[in-house]
């Protein structure tokens, strides 16, 4: 919903405390309807520019601490200044959502909603209604973790085939798969499997060497992000389906 949200297929409902803006100065959002900037995992200051009622203005997620990052609020200033009232509950629209209308655009969402996709495809379903037509569009399926596979984790492993059925049957023409990689594809990569390898992907998971590492203390494997090589069988898929569809 957050990649939707700055994505334009789902509106962004803010309230702003007071009801209206002052001069320039940051207003504290009272009510967000998805926090879109919001992330555990980093202390960034993120700020999204758009407009409310017409008005430019300049969103900005506040956190403070590193570990744990605590979020502190969502506040809004205007480009110009302002004294304009702004109801509850009005849509604000971020200027990369409408710059990207017209574009090509490759669309992976619902990894962090694991193990519960339900509704993932509806979103989705929004967000290609919002790029503008011919819509220019591939649509990458979730991925499995290392432990989400057809021995261990089977109840999420299940979830992200069963979704990214959906998904493959709604966007046949589009759909990018993120299942394990063919001999062929291996090949293409100049990768040769080991053997733990070849059981990951028996197994139905993308295997452990085009995972990333997470540097610990102590070092381990990324049971989830790809690494360069996993990246790269990633990014041949979605090449070849570009050039299937005269994108590219």
């Amino acid at each position: 919903m957050q990649i939707a949200c700055r994505q334009g297929g789902e509106p962004i409902r803010v309230s702003l405390t007071g009801g209206a803006f002052n001069g320039v100065n940051q207003v504290i959002l009272s009510y967000v309807s998805t926090p879109f900037l919001s992330t555990p995992a980093s202390p960034v200051t993120p700020a999204y520019s758009g407009k409310i009622n017409g008005i430019p203005c300049i969103i900005t997620r506040n956190t403070t601490g590193v570990s744990p990052v605590v979020e502190v609020s969502y506040t809004i200033r205007p480009v110009f200044s302002q004294n304009t009232v702004i109801a509850d509950n009005s849509i604000f629209t971020p200027d990369v959502a409408v710059n990207a209308i017209n574009d090509i655009q490759i669309l992976w969402i619902g990894r962090n909603n694991v193990p519960n996709l339900a509704g993932v495809d509806f979103i989705l379903d929004n967000m290609i209604t919002n790029i503008a037509k011919p819509r220019r569009v591939v649509v990458i399926g979730v991925l499995n973790a290392l432990n989400e596979n057809k021995t261990t984790g089977i109840a999420a492993y299940n979830q992200v085939i069963a979704h990214n059925a959906i998904v493959k049957s709604k966007y046949p023409l589009n759909y990018v798969s993120s299942e394990p990689p063919t001999s062929a594809e291996m090949t293409r990569l100049a990768f040769t499997p080991d053997t733990t390898d070849l059981a990951d992907i028996d197994k139905g998971t993308i295997p452990t060497r085009m995972r990333g590492v997470i540097t610990g203390p102590p070092v381990s494997v990324d049971p989830i992000h790809l690494n360069a090589i996993g990246a790269q069988l990633i990014v041949n898929r979605v090449f070849d389906k570009l050039k299937s569809l005269n994108l590219i």
